[in-house]
């Protein structure tokens, strides 16, 4: 994979997050990751694994919110 597909790839992940749809992102992410939220808040913690971002992670940031999450990328750069 070079550095076009990286970047048409992380460009789906935040089309969908502009819609309010976390799938592409989801999508985008190895089955063995791990995400690590430091910290004192009610989502921090270590979640090891897509689902369990997708289960437990995911709907609990999305809930922080009072509409729904959208994230818009200014600008990616894979050169």
């Amino acid at each position: 994979m070079d550095g076009t597909d990286n970047k048409r790839i992380i460009e789906q992940a935040f089309q969908g997050l502009a819609r309010a749809d976390p799938k592409a992102f989801l999508d985008a992410m190895a089955d063995e990751i791990t995400w690590i939220i430091m910290g004192q808040s009610r989502v921090s913690g270590r979640y090891e694994g897509k689902t369990a971002i997708q289960n437990d992670l995911v709907p609990a940031l999305f809930a922080n919110f009072a509409t729904e999450y959208r994230n818009y990328a200014e600008e990616i750069i894979a050169e």
